[in-house]
């Protein structure tokens, strides 16, 4: 069975149509015209005829103007912040032959959803890319992410949305009961392999257990987890009692600025126990938790 250990993680119209004029036609006795009277009278009806169908294709061509430039839109940003965009798009209804636009919008919500690039809001991205000295970087979100290609030689690198920066590296991981603490695996040489789009993994990272890292960046936050791929050994290998031994992550942070410090209780199988959430501004780390990924075969 495979373990993961989370250490932290950071218009409505109305139409009216008109039906068609009727004409009442009064017969009468011939009447005879002069020649030059007839000709003025068919004169006269070919210039109505012609007002007639000139007006017809003005009106046409009025139309079709007005309907091509009444073409329904596609959803588009208006409007951005760090956590949320406006989307909106318009529809358009005809009402008494005029264009009637109809406005639909929602608003998107996301921790991270955008940054600031030159003074201008832009989505983010949870891309990892790989350098050419060897190393990888997250730039194109409010925190920004930095990882070496030896993460024994190196250390990761972490810089929150207010500037804030925190760098870091694994020590190893142990057992504590309350009272004592035993170091059972130490940190080792790794080199890094991105995995996926946004994530680190550093294979086989520990002396005395098999077990990788991973760091995940996400727009949200920043995750450090430690996959175990065997069984550790047993807390009464220490001299300590499995009822009340705890498996920690140990990381060591390089002159970090002072973190806001809460303590809260949890609620463990032997008990209730204290943790404290550090907050270093807009980014706070918060309680780990593990689980399994699987069977042994």
């Amino acid at each position: 069975m495979t373990t993961v250990l989370q250490h932290w993680g950071v218009a409505t119209g109305l139409m009216r149509f008109s039906g068609p004029r009727q004409f009442h036609i009064q017969t009468k006795p011939p009447l005879r015209l002069p020649l030059y009277s007839l000709m003025k009278t068919i004169s006269l009806w070919v210039l109505l005829c012609l007002l007639t169908w000139t007006s017809q294709a003005q009106l046409t061509t009025a139309n079709s103007t007005a309907t091509q430039a009444s073409q329904d839109t596609d959803y588009q940003i208006t409007q951005r912040d760090g956590n949320s965009q406006i989307w909106q798009r318009t529809t358009y209804e005809t009402v008494n032959g005029q264009p009637m636009p109809h406005v639909h919008q929602y608003t998107e919500l996301a921790s991270g959803l955008n940054h600031l690039v030159n003074g201008q809001w832009v989505a983010s991205s949870e891309h990892i890319d790989i350098l050419p000295n060897g190393t990888a970087a997250a730039t194109n979100g409010q925190h920004q992410a930095y990882f070496p290609g030896d993460i024994y030689d190196g250390q990761i690198e972490l810089v929150t949305p207010d500037g804030k920066q925190l760098y870091s590296r694994p020590l190893g991981l142990s057992y504590d009961d309350g009272t004592n603490t035993v170091l059972i695996a130490e940190l080792t040489n790794s080199l890094g392999e991105v995995v996926g789009d946004n994530q680190v993994v550093y294979p086989n990272a520990f002396v005395g257990v098999d077990a990788d890292l991973r760091y995940t960046y996400t727009k949200a936050g920043f995750e450090q987890d430690i996959i175990i791929r065997e069984q550790p050994p047993a807390p009464e290998d220490f001299g300590m009692d499995t009822a009340n031994t705890r498996l920690q992550m140990l990381t060591e942070f390089f002159n970090p600025p002072q973190p806001k410090i809460t303590a809260n209780s949890l609620r463990t199988q032997s008990g209730t126990t204290t943790d404290d959430n550090l907050s270093f501004g807009t980014m706070q780390m918060v309680p780990g938790k593990a689980f399994s990924i699987g069977t042994s075969d």
